[in-house]
C-alpha cells in the first residue's frame, strides 16, 4: 500500500506559500522521471531557506526516517507563482511564468514516504535520521526547522500521518496516483494515459465530477466548472513584503486590515499595528507568522527575517 504525506503548515490557515499537487505514482512502467511535486510561493520572489523533505511513514517500515531531501533555497520563483519540482528528462510542457526544479533524481518518491515542504533558520537533518523515534505520528523535528502546510495519504489505516489534511485511502479499493487541490480542498486520484498526457480517472477520485479533466503541472489544478467556483488565492489578497524583511515589514491587501499581529515560531505574540506597516527593526533573525484580520476573516502568511 502507498502512503504519502505532503506538510506545509501554518497556524492550521490558508497562506501564501503551499503545496498545490504531487504525482507520486505515473501509470508507467517506472516513475522515473515523470513524478513531480508542485508547490506556489509568491509570485516574483526567491525561496529562502524552504526544503521538501521526504520522510518514511509505511506502517511495516522505518516510520520516521528521512528518506530524501530536496533544498529549494535561492529557487527564484516566476509570474505565475508556481514551482515544478520534477526530474531530468520529464516530458511536460511547463507553462511560462512557472520556474521549474530540476530535484527530483534517479532514487524514485517512495509511495510509503511523506513528503514535508518546510522552512528552516539551523542546519536540516541528515539522511536515514530518526524523526519520529517513538512511532507515535509526531515528528522530532530539530529546532529552527517548522512545517508549513500538510496533506498525508494514508494507503493502510495504520500508517502514520503527520498533517491535518488527511485521505484516508485504506478503503478506496485503489491506491492514487496524485493529490491535488481543487480548489482549497485536497483531493486524490488515478490517473489515465501516458506521460505527459495525463488525465483523472473519474471511477477513481475523491472528485468523480473532475473525470477527463487534464494533469496541469506547474499551472491552477482541474476544477469542475459546474460545480465549483474557484476562490481567490490568499497571497491575491494579503501579502507581506519584503520576505525576508529586515527593519520593517509591509502589508499589501484588496481589504481595509483591522488588526496585524505577528507571531514567533513558539506562537507568542511579538507585535501588533493597526496599519500596514510593522516596525520589526528591534526583532532577532528568524522564522515568524503574521496573522491579519480583514473583514471578520483571519489570514497567515510566513515572513523570515
Amino acid at each position: 500500500m502507498k502512503k504519502f504525506l505532503l506538510l506545509f503548515f501554518c497556524a492550521g490557515m490558508l497562506q501564501a506559500q503551499q503545496i498545490t499537487e504531487v504525482l507520486l505514482n505515473p501509470p508507467t512502467a517506472t516513475d522515473f522521471p515523470n513524478e513531480y511535486i508542485e508547490v506556489k510561493f509568491p509570485a516574483n520572489t526567491t525561496i529562502v531557506k524552504h526544503a521538501l523533505l521526504a520522510i518514511e511513514g509505511d506502517s511495516a517500515t522505518q516510520k520516521g526516517f528521512l528518506d530524501l531531501k530536496y533544498d529549494l533555497d535561492g529557487v527564484m520563483v516566476g509570474t505565475s507563482g508556481f514551482v515544478f519540482v520534477g526530474s531530468t528528462g520529464h516530458t511536460y510542457t511547463i507553462p511560462a511564468g512557472t520556474t521549474v526544479a530540476t530535484l527530483i533524481t534517479a532514487t524514485n518518491l517512495e509511495n510509503s514516504n511523506n513528503i514535508l515542504l518546510v522552512s528552516y533558520t539551523d542546519p536540516l537533518p541528515n539522511l536515514a535520521t530518526d524523526l519520529d523515534t517513538n512511532d507515535d505520528g509526531v515528528l522530532e523535528l530539530p529546532t529552527g526547522v517548522t512545517v508549513i502546510d500538510g496533506i498525508s495519504l494514508k494507503g493502510a489505516a495504520t500508517d502514520l500521518a503527520y498533517s491535518t489534511n488527511v485521505i484516508d485511502a485504506s478503503a478506496f479499493g485503489y491506491t492514487p496516483d496524485v493529490l491535488f487541490r481543487a480548489p482549497n480542498q485536497w483531493q486524490a486520484a488515478d490517473v489515465l494515459g501516458t506521460a505527459p498526457n495525463l488525465t483523472i480517472d473519474g471511477t477513481k477520485s475523491t472528485r468523480s465530477d473532475l473525470g477527463g479533466q487534464a494533469l496541469t503541472p506547474g499551472a491552477s489544478n482541474p476544477v469542475s466548472t459546474a460545480t465549483l467556483t474557484e476562490q481567490p488565492e490568499t497571497s491575491l489578497l494579503f501579502q507581506a513584503y519584503p520576505n525576508p524583511f529586515n527593519d520593517t515589514l509591509r502589508i499589501s491587501s484588496t481589504q481595509a486590515i483591522e488588526e496585524l499581529t505577528l507571531y514567533n515560531v513558539f506562537g507568542q505574540k511579538v507585535l501588533t499595528s493597526q496599519t500596514n506597516v510593522l516596525e520589526t527593526q528591534f526583532l532577532p533573525s528568524g522564522v515568524y507568522f503574521v496573522k491579519a484580520l480583514m473583514g471578520g476573516k483571519v489570514f497567515y502568511q510566513q515572513v523570515i527575517k
